[in-house]
């Protein structure tokens, strides 16, 4: 959208954001579609934080197990120090 981008630029930004898109429906006379436009956008960025929010607890679940597994493997090493310790000690 041209209009939006003559909006950004004239902000002296490079990236176009919803509300330039916003602003520039309004100035080429399209503002019936603004609110279900907002509409949308609130909906988008409610799944997309929810769907962060989840992958954020998914990554801290295994963040979690992946703690507790070396823990695990410290013991299982530990058993097999003990037992080399025991063939030694008993040729």
């Amino acid at each position: 959208m041209l209009k939006a981008n003559d909006i950004c630029k004239e902000s002296k930004r490079q990236t176009i954001s919803a509300e330039d898109v916003f602003k520039a429906l309004e100035e080429i006379e399209f503002p019936e579609f603004i609110a279900s436009l907002r509409t949308s956008l609130e909906e988008f960025k409610q799944k997309n934080a929810k769907r962060k929010s989840d992958t954020s607890k998914s990554k801290e679940a295994k963040k979690t197990k992946t703690e507790e597994s070396p823990m695990e493997n410290g013991k299982a090493e530990e058993t097999e120090a003990e037992d080399v310790n025991r063939i030694n000690i008993h040729p």
